[in-house]
């Protein structure tokens, strides 16, 4: 027989930031959060609901709407020692209840997820240590700001964030409106130059282009040093992009019904970009995950300035992989500076060694909704 759980608590979470973040359309300079706790009178699981405001599809009053007692709808835990096994057992029967809103079916798969970990036990698992041994870069990558950093700064804040701890990639915004094409290009050339070798450079457009236009300005990145890039056009001028002189990932475009299957199958593709609380939670990743590694295709896993919690479950995400995912903006981002810290430390140190959510409270206790 089964374990049921028997509560779900909510608790709102919300902070500034001492720098705008943003895309290439939009900015924020705060963030409101939605923390869910189940249990089943013994063990507790967290997970977290992060929505975009403006970006993305539901709003953190929805997915409190959503996740009230939601627990009453749940299916019981199987007699299994796997989490994804019991995770999609006891999502099936609120799919229905779900849909609409993908970062409260996040935060729930992700508490489950915390919650069958924690039955089991079984630190050796842990999706942070799979992934560092079996490539450092997939964690260690970082987003220099958003679309809110200019151009010139990006050279310098790598330089930074070079001095603290290794970097495996660098992802940065281009296509904004209100920045011509060549400071960014500029932008890129300096950075190439500031990083090592090795390190990735991934570029995110946000679909900010038209066939004709990507195909110019990929060219023109590509020989600047970048690597990849997300999104250079979007939907059906994504996918007749074909191909161009470094790989393109479908990442917003993902939200188009059925566009993933033929973007996997597009010329020039080389994976996709995963933001669970977009697509529909992290099930529906792991799936995307799967189906790409059947093409020979690698994903990327990235958010929308989510939280620690919601980091952390996109590492075990990753780790679900059957083939190495592509470097993930899985590291410390300016959004987490709305979440409180476990430890106060001083601003250089957050770029230390070890995942990026360390010194953030993870634990149901830590927020006051342990048992």
């Amino acid at each position: 027989m089964g374990r049921w759980i028997v509560r779900t608590r909510l608790k709102r979470v919300q902070g500034s930031l001492s720098t705008a973040i943003g895309n290439r359309a939009s900015r924020w300079v705060e963030r409101e959060s939605l923390l869910v706790a189940i249990d089943d009178g013994a063990s507790v699981g967290l997970g977290e609901a992060t929505p975009l405001p403006g970006f993305s599809p539901d709003t953190v009053d929805a997915c409190e709407r959503a996740l009230a007692e939601i627990h009453r709808a749940l299916g019981p835990a199987p007699d299994s020692s796997s989490p994804e096994v019991i995770v999609r057992a006891m999502v099936e029967p609120v799919s229905e209840l779900l849909k609409g809103v993908p970062a409260a079916r996040f935060a729930l798969e992700t508490a489950l997820w915390s919650w069958a970990k924690s039955r089991s036990r079984d630190e050796s698992t842990s999706a942070e240590r799979r992934l560092e041994a079996s490539n450092q870069s997939v964690l260690r990558s970082t987003l220099l700001g958003g679309g809110a950093v200019e151009p010139e700064q990006w050279a310098h804040i790598a330089e930074e964030r070079l001095e603290k701890s290794p970097i495996g990639a660098v992802k940065v915004k281009v296509g904004r409106k209100d920045i011509a094409f060549e400071r960014e290009l500029d932008g890129v050339r300096a950075l190439r130059s500031t990083l090592p070798a090795d390190c990735e450079l991934r570029l995110d457009a946000n679909g900010a282009w038209d066939t004709e236009t990507a195909r110019r300005n990929v060219d023109a990145l590509a020989a600047a040093g970048a690597n990849t890039i997300e999104e250079p056009c979007a939907g059906e001028a994504l996918l007749a992009l074909g191909e161009s002189a470094i790989p393109w990932l479908a990442d917003e475009s993902l939200l188009i019904p059925g566009f993933a299957a033929r973007a996997l199958d597009a010329r020039g593709c080389g994976g996709l970009v995963l933001k669970p609380a977009l697509l529909g939670g992290a099930l529906a990743c792991v799936d995307l995950l799967r189906s790409a590694a059947e093409r020979s295709k690698r994903c990327a896993l990235s958010h929308l300035f989510d939280g620690p919690i919601a980091l952390k479950m996109a590492a075990e995400i990753a780790s679900a992989s059957p083939l190495l995912p592509w470097p993930s903006a899985l590291g410390w981002h300016e959004g987490l500076e709305a979440w409180p810290r476990r430890v106060r430390r001083t601003k250089p140190d957050r770029y230390g060694e070890g995942p990026a959510w360390v010194h953030y409270a993870l634990s149901a206790a830590e927020w006051g909704l342990g048992l």
